[in-house]
């Protein structure tokens, strides 16, 4: 995540969809229970691991696969990401956005990626190879992220919907007779 995460494609990057929404009053969907956790990583906490393991001229990772950024100590639920999208939004337009002002939507998708409760990965070879893994500022992201987004308002393209390859089913019933 980070400043210049594509913030209007209503299928992808998930806490710039929830800053986005907020950020115009409209409360997150939230797919399922909201109880998934996830670990999100800010790409300034990784772009210089990105780059060593780019343009390491002596090919020490060749063939490796690293998983980049934090493990399950930093992750967050889904709920816990949308109230701090609330709390940016917050701060950012002094608009009173709260879960009981503006409640969640949940979707029951009907059995997919949301239902998988906890999808986070090993942190445990970046330690290795490039020290201590990042400690995310969510908080401070969030709020960079939100500048940027009230500087350069998009509303969302359903274009990404359209032309998206989501599997056999296509994308959710939702998205195709609600819009965000």
């Amino acid at each position: 995540i980070g400043t210049g995460q594509q913030y209007n494609n209503p299928i992808r990057n998930v806490a710039s969809v929830m800053l986005n929404l907020a950020l115009h009053g409209k409360p997150p969907v939230i797919y399922g229970t909201g109880a998934q956790r996830r670990a999100y990583t800010p790409w300034e906490d990784i772009e210089r691991p990105v780059l060593e393991l780019i343009l390491d001229p002596e090919r020490r990772f060749d063939g490796l696969t690293v998983n980049i950024g934090p493990g399950p100590q930093v992750s967050m639920s889904l709920i816990e990401l949308a109230t701090l999208c609330y709390s940016t939004a917050h701060r950012l337009t002094g608009r009173v956005i709260t879960p009981e002002t503006h409640p969640f939507r949940h979707v029951d998708p009907g059995g997919s990626v949301a239902s998988m409760h906890t999808a986070v990965c090993s942190d445990r070879r970046y330690r290795m190879l490039f020290g201590r893994v990042p400690e995310p500022n969510y908080e401070h992201v969030l709020h960079e992220m939100g500048q940027a987004m009230l500087e350069r308002p998009l509303d969302f393209d359903y274009s990404f919907v359209r032309k998206a390859d989501l599997g056999p089913k296509g994308y959710p019933a939702f998205l195709r007779t609600h819009r965000l």
